[in-house]
């Protein structure tokens, strides 16, 4: 026999449907609000993959327009490359044409004045015996143009000996006469050859002490003999006062020789290491022109330069370089 239940029973009963109820309307409450946050999460992923998607392709487009600049840059730079090394070659094939074409140049320079010199010498030996022959026969006018062509013939003479002598320079190989040089021992060597120049002149000559150099021993004695001889003859109307100073640097030797002369004009600076060039310009001194240019070369041989600076009236400084030897 089934009972009734009781009024107490379902009212529990109740109760717990409605807690039923409840849980469910939080349950599905929850899932839709879950629901909603993962729809919302897929959105946002795929708004995130597409954006990606279009930051890919846009780096693609930027790697790839790069690479093409590269490509062109670096077929850019091989063509430079290439067109300096057909550059280097030509002035490689230039610079060998050029030294070949001065050592030509030397070797003509060298053998012309060479075949020069005899017949002047021979003109010279005549010119003298013609004046002894007829000495007492001539009238003074005569023997003024006789004097003359003498004279001529003497600084021709001196012309081509200066001239022999800037062949030769460079003409040998100079690794082969280069040695130790003590350049006092060799100044007072030089002073010694112009100790008549020096005491008609009442010069004064004040030195450093002087190192020891690997050089050419004859181009150096033509180097400081030919400035130092242009400091004694172009004085002014004091005794010629000439200080030769030398100082080291890193790589090379600096000389300087310094004197109170008459000086040189600024425009005069540059070409005065030219051949023919007088430093004089304006003066009546003696000289073919080339001693200066002889200087020039000498120190262009041994790698270093030379220059001058000057003001007229109140002397002149030449200075040049010499690599030191280690």
């Amino acid at each position: 026999m089934n009972s009734v239940p009781s009024d107490m029973d379902t009212q529990l009963l109740r109760s717990k449907m409605a807690a039923l109820e409840q849980l469910l309307d939080g349950y599905e409450m929850t899932t839709v609000e879950q629901t909603d946050k993962l729809y919302k999460e897929i959105a946002e992923r795929k708004a995130a993959e597409q954006e990606l998607g279009k930051y890919r392709i846009h780096l693609e487009e930027l790697v790839k327009e790069r690479t093409g600049e590269l490509l062109e840059a670096n077929e850019k730079l091989q063509k430079t490359i290439s067109e300096l090394t057909r550059a280097e070659e030509r002035l490689k094939k230039y610079s060998e044409e050029c030294i070949r074409s001065n050592q030509e140049l030397e070797k003509f320079a060298y053998i012309a004045s060479h075949d020069l010199k005899s017949p002047v010498l021979s003109l010279a030996a005549s010119l003298k015996l013609l004046e002894r022959r007829t000495r007492g026969k001539l009238d003074k006018e005569s023997l003024e143009l006789i004097n003359d062509a003498h004279a001529s013939a003497a600084r021709m003479q001196n012309l081509i000996t200066d001239l022999l002598t800037y062949a030769r320079i460079g003409a040998d190989n100079l690794k082969k006469t280069q040695e130790r040089i003590d350049l006092t021992e060799m100044l007072n060597l030089i002073l010694t050859t112009l100790k008549t120049e020096c005491e008609q002149s009442k010069c004064t000559i004040i030195a450093d002490k002087l190192p020891e150099i690997i050089a050419d021993h004859t181009q150096m004695m033509q180097l400081f003999q030919n400035l130092l001889s242009n400091a004694i003859k172009f004085h002014g109307a004091e005794p010629p006062r000439i200080e030769i100073l030398a100082e080291q640097g890193k790589k090379e030797w600096l000389f300087s020789i310094k004197d109170n002369g008459i000086g040189i004009p600024f425009e005069h600076r540059e070409r005065i290491f030219e051949l023919f060039q007088r430093a004089s310009a304006g003066h009546s001194y003696k000289g073919t022109g080339i001693g200066l240019a002889i200087c020039k070369k000498i120190v262009e041989q041994h790698g270093g330069r030379i220059w001058v600076e000057s003001e007229p009236g109140k002397g002149s400084a030449f200075h040049f370089t010499i690599l030191s030897d280690h």
